[in-house]
């Protein structure tokens, strides 16, 4: 995301006023400064960008930067953002349910093919084929925290690939067993009992029984199950995720008279048409939740904002986004400060 259409953001302190050139003598200032002792450290709120609510601000941010710029409009700008999440996320449960379904197959298809005439050498070509097919179901994917807008999708991500690895580790490992325990018993058996289906049409690999099958069918069975419960709690995530999103950004839209002027006057020197696109909308968030939202804890909203400002900005937006919504708190009733700093 850029912003080349607008000036720079402006580096502004954490007091919130927007600094100009310093003016040269200020001995007398740094006398005081020097008096008064340094500042005390102010308490800060962590952000946790795995939370829906982070997720939220964030859409809501952009898609108030998207209709600031292109001017398509809150309803059809909002009504894309959740078709197309929805989109990536049902394609990504049926993408890895597909890449998972035929891992199962290869392995048990490594198992039936091994070679009971070297069985040493079998198992170290089945633990390496089926070691590096697991392997795969990750490396041939694109990094998954590619970026703050895909928050959601990537923890999404993270979570579903560690559990479809885990399992695809544990059915490996019984496969691994059974096999070693056929090829044990091949090694035993007296020529004239035979271990095929059929000694006249003799397969290329070995028997397998129905402990081994069962194992398979039971495992590509298990997947499914796992795969779509997930897939029904993130969809239902991400609707809630979507529900707030469209709370945040409409009521930026609605309240827009009452939210530009507590920025216009922590910034003078700023006026709104002159901030960056990026640090308008993120300032119009922050200020709407500050103000319109009294169960969020005026220091996440802080935080929440400079984080994302820091992401999306310029090299200045979070200092900037920093000071003056903290001008801006030191305006909100005195109850309103003192609420928990947790959301």
């Amino acid at each position: 995301m850029s912003d080349s259409d607008h000036q720079p953001t402006p580096t502004n302190d954490a007091s919130g006023d927007t600094p100009t050139t310093k003016p040269a003598g200020s001995a007398n200032a740094k006398k005081r400064k020097a008096k008064r002792g340094p500042a005390s450290p102010r308490a800060s709120v962590n952000v946790d960008r795995s939370t829906p609510l982070h997720q939220s601000r964030v859409f809501a941010m952009q898609a108030l930067y998207e209709d600031d710029l292109t001017h398509h409009g809150l309803d059809e700008i909002l009504q894309h953002v959740g078709i197309d999440r929805r989109r990536e996320l049902i394609e990504f449960f049926a993408d890895i349910e597909e890449q998972a379904g035929k891992i199962i197959e290869t392995v048990a298809y490594l198992a039936r093919n091994a070679d009971s005439d070297h069985p040493a050498a079998a198992m170290t070509t089945f633990n390496e084929a089926a070691d590096k097919a697991i392997r795969g179901l990750t490396e041939s994917e694109e990094p998954v925290d590619r970026d703050l807008a895909d928050t959601y999708l990537s923890i999404v991500r993270n979570r579903i690939e560690a559990a479809v690895n885990r399992m695809l580790a544990r059915y490996r490992d019984g496969m691994e067993t059974r096999l070693r325990e056929a090829l044990t018993e091949i090694a035993q058996t007296p020529p004239a009992v035979s271990l095929w289906d059929d000694e006249d049409d003799k397969p290329s690999g070995l028997y397998i029984d129905e402990k081994l099958t069962a194992l398979e069918t039971g495992t590509a069975r298990d997947l499914k199950t796992t795969i779509a419960n997930e897939e029904r709690e993130s969809l239902s995530t991400l609707m809630d995720i979507l529900r707030r999103t469209e709370v945040l950004a409409r009521g930026v839209e609605s309240n827009l008279a009452e939210i530009d002027p507590y920025i216009e006057k922590a910034a003078p020197a700023f006026p709104i048409p002159q901030l960056a696109s990026i640090d308008r909308a993120v300032l119009r968030v922050a200020v709407y939740e500050l103000f319109y939202q009294p169960e969020v804890p005026f220091k996440v909203a802080i935080n929440e904002a400079v984080e994302v400002s820091k992401h999306f900005g310029g090299p200045n937006s979070g200092k900037f986004v920093n000071g003056v919504l903290r001008t801006i708190s030191g305006r909100l009733p005195e109850e309103r400060r003192k609420s928990p700093a947790k959301a």
